[in-house]
Formats: C-alpha cells, sequence, structure tokens
C-alpha cells in the first residue's frame, strides 16, 4: 500500500532480505496492488489520506500541459506523496494484519493435508512391507517343510 507504483515488488524484497524473511512471499504480497486493483486502492488511500494531510481540492489534469502548469504540478507532488502515504498505512496496516490470519490459518490447513497424506502413503508402505515379509516367511517355511535339515549334531 504504498505510494511506489512499480516499486513495491524490489522494495518488499529488499525489506525481507534485509530482515531474512521469505522473499517469494513479500514479492507475492506485493502483488495486492495490480493494473486490476491499483485504481481503486490509490483512489481509495489518496482520499483517505487527504482528509488526514488536509488537502480539500481534488487537482484533476488539465486539457493541454505548459511548463508553468507543470512546475505548480511538482510543487503539489509531495502532498499527494504524503495523502498516498498516510492513505496506504493506515488501509495497510488492517489489511496485513487480516491477510497475515487469513493466510496463517490456509497455510495450516495446507500443512494438515500433507500429514495426512505423508500419514497415509507411510501406511501404505507399512503394509506393503508387511506383506513383503510375511510372503518371504512363507517361502522359508515351505522350504524348510520341504527339505530335510542339513544340520547334523
Amino acid at each position: 500500500m504504498t505510494p511506489t507504483i512499480g516499486f513495491q515488488m524490489p522494495i518488499a524484497i529488499f525489506l525481507a532480505a534485509l530482515f531474512k524473511w521469505n522473499k517469494i512471499s513479500a514479492a507475492a504480497g506485493a502483488w495486492v496492488t495490480n493494473p486490476i486493483t491499483a485504481p481503486f486502492l490509490y483512489s481509495l488511500t489518496y482520499s483517505l489520506g487527504s482528509k488526514i494531510y488536509g488537502i480539500t481540492k481534488v487537482y484533476s489534469p488539465p486539457d493541454e500541459m505548459t511548463l508553468s502548469l507543470v512546475k505548480k504540478l511538482l510543487a503539489k507532488s509531495p502532498g499527494v506523496f504524503w495523502s498516498l502515504s498516510i492513505g496506504g498505512v493506515l488501509l495497510g496496516l488492517p489489511m496485513a494484519v487480516a491477510a497475515y490470519y487469513v493466510s496463517y490459518r490456509l497455510v495450516s490447513e495446507h500443512q494438515e493435508e500433507i500429514k495426512k497424506k505423508v500419514a497415509r502413503q507411510k501406511e501404505k508402505l507399512a503394509v506393503k512391507k508387511e506383506a513383503i515379509k510375511e510372503k518371504f516367511r512363507s517361502r522359508r517355511l515351505k522350504r524348510k517343510k520341504g527339505k530335510p535339515s542339513k544340520r547334523r549334531f
């Protein structure tokens, strides 16, 4: 939920590497903002942040771009940046907490399924192993019954 469009994934991977977190998870988490969700998320973060930051007038780009207009827009960009940042933090923190618990539950359920699957496979292998042992025992018994003992006293 940062205002750094296009740089969210590198920032997430850098922070994950810095804190020794999972880089793949960090990269995947950065994709909450994607081309489909970006217009909604950025408008929401800007409107929330601008109310808190104190920006009342919403600026829209004009039909013609002149040098003086570009200078005026650049002069206002820190306010836009801070509005997006404040709104991003206020929306991002609750979303991060909620996403943590949802993903924790999903991962835990997936791990339990894997444990059950491994246990079933171990049971199947144990049954097969026992069948093979029984097969060899029965062969040994047949050999012993059919042949005289070679032991001499």
